[in-house]
């Protein structure tokens, strides 16, 4: 199935297992543990970037890297070389 003319209807019709085969991690792993989490990431081409990992909740999950605590959205996390725990959000 093409991901390109996925909506609403078509993820509604189809059976849990067909949903799982699509359902993949937008990001990488390393971001397990640290959701709610402020955290300084570095990149593989070197930038070091700031935020708050959260989590999206849309049709195929992935995690976000929210500029603070009151934003609604961000952009997916990028892939990791080092993340630096800073602080616990609440």
């Amino acid at each position: 199935m093409n991901l390109d003319r996925m909506d609403a209807p078509t993820w509604d019709r189809m059976t849990p297992d067909q949903r799982e085969q699509f359902r993949a991690p937008a990001t990488p792993e390393e971001y397990l543990g640290f959701l709610g989490w402020r955290v300084e990431v570095t990149t593989e081409s070197g930038c070091t970037v700031r935020g708050i990992v959260g989590r999206s909740t849309g049709w195929r999950p992935c995690y976000l890297l929210l500029a603070r605590r009151n934003c609604y959205g961000g952009s997916p996390a990028p892939k990791p070389v080092r993340i630096r725990r800073l602080y616990r959000v609440r």
